[in-house]
């Protein structure tokens, strides 16, 4: 097993400041990460958004999402910061990168963008841009609170739009959308009824922990719905 040592270390932390020093925003922004987390260096917020800044300045989708986070937070950013990045709020400045972020495709970003137009933080409040953002997070599998979800589905056009976006979360994992698939398939809301489908993603959020799903999911074996 190969062992790193101390030494190994400060190296690889050396060419990353130069890097990061020279212009790199691969580097400027792995470096932020490296400040914000503490790992090799001493933590230090404002050190993190310092590195995020110059990335994000650069067109790094990651570093400006990272930086909108900073920004959201109040982490790193002192008054007067504030006030030279373009006399911008916390949540003004946020939304200014997460939209600069979710334009390059970064799927959280899209999502934090999209509920910054749904609850009109840092932008006037837009529905419109809200489902357009959520959108495009969704066919990433990134849209994943329940709220998002149903605030989609109320505004859908159709049913298989509504059944798409559930699907796609539901199949990253995201326990209360497997929940809500499956209760769909049960009750065959803008679905055709069908008792296996539903107790397939009960049991995948039951087995998550869910436990409405859980009771769910024995109320239909009990009923003699489903299968084992």
């Amino acid at each position: 097993m190969k062992v790193i040592t101390n030494g190994v270390v400060k190296k690889m932390n050396d060419e990353l400041k130069q890097k990061a020093a020279d212009g790199d925003a691969e580097a400027q922004c792995s470096l932020g990460w490296m400040y914000q987390q503490g790992e090799g260096v001493a933590q230090d917020d404002i050190t993190a958004v310092k590195w995020f800044t110059k990335a994000a300045y650069q067109g790094h989708a990651k570093a400006q999402f990272n930086l909108g986070d900073m920004y959201r937070s109040g982490l790193g950013i002192t008054q007067d910061y504030k006030v030279a990045i373009y006399w911008f709020t916390d949540y003004e400045a946020a939304v200014k990168w997460y939209k600069l972020a979710a334009e390059q495709g970064h799927a959280r970003a899209q999502c934090r963008l999209a509920r910054a137009y749904r609850f009109g933080v840092g932008v006037d409040r837009d529905c419109e841009k809200a489902i357009y953002w959520f959108t495009k997070a969704a066919e990433q599998g990134e849209v994943r609170s329940l709220g998002d979800l149903k605030f989609m589905c109320r505004y859908a056009q159709d049913d298989k739009t509504v059944v798409k976006w559930l699907t796609k979360a539901a199949e990253q994992g995201y326990a209360t959308a497997q929940f809500n698939l499956g209760e769909m398939y049960e009750i065959g809301n803008r679905v055709a009824q069908d008792y296996k489908e539903a107790a397939k993603w009960y049991k995948k959020a039951a087995d998550q922990g869910l436990s409405m799903a859980k009771y769910d999911l024995e109320l239909m074996y009990e009923q003699g719905r489903g299968e084992r």
